[in-house]
C-alpha cells in the first residue's frame, strides 16, 4: 500500500513539475558555446560543459579545466598536434592534446 502512495506522490511530483516549467530547455540541452546555454539558475553561472557538450552548472573543477589554453581540446584525444586546433598552445603528447611546455618556459621567464 505504502508503495503506490509513494508512487502516486512521486507520479503528481513529476508532472506539476512538467506544469510549472515556462517551456525552456536548461540543463542538459545541447551547446557548443556559453552563450547557447540560457541563464536559469539563481545561484550558479549555465555553462557549456567542454566534455559533454551540454549546458550544466559550473562546478570547481570546471573551473580550473578552464584557466587552460583552448580548454575545449585540453586532454583530447589526438595523434598530431593539429588535431588540437589551438595555434601552437597545445601539441599532441602521448596522443593526448596537452600545454606547450616550451610556450610556458618563455612566457615564465619574461615574468
Amino acid at each position: 500500500m505504502w508503495k503506490i502512495i509513494v508512487l502516486l506522490v512521486l507520479l503528481v511530483t513529476i508532472t506539476a513539475a512538467k506544469l510549472l516549467d515556462d517551456g525552456k530547455p536548461c540543463l542538459g540541452k545541447s551547446c557548443w558555446l556559453d552563450s547557447e546555454c540560457p541563464q536559469c539558475s539563481e545561484t550558479k553561472q549555465v555553462i557549456c560543459h567542454y566534455g559533454t557538450n551540454t549546458c550544466r552548472e559550473i562546478e570547481f573543477w570546471d573551473k580550473i579545466i578552464r584557466r587552460k589554453p583552448c580548454h575545449r581540446y585540453f586532454k583530447s584525444a589526438c595523434r598530431v598536434t593539429a588535431d588540437c586546433h589551438c595555434d601552437g598552445k597545445l601539441i599532441c603528447e602521448d596522443n593526448e592534446c596537452v600545454v606547450n611546455r616550451t610556450n610556458e618556459d618563455i612566457r615564465a621567464r619574461r615574468h
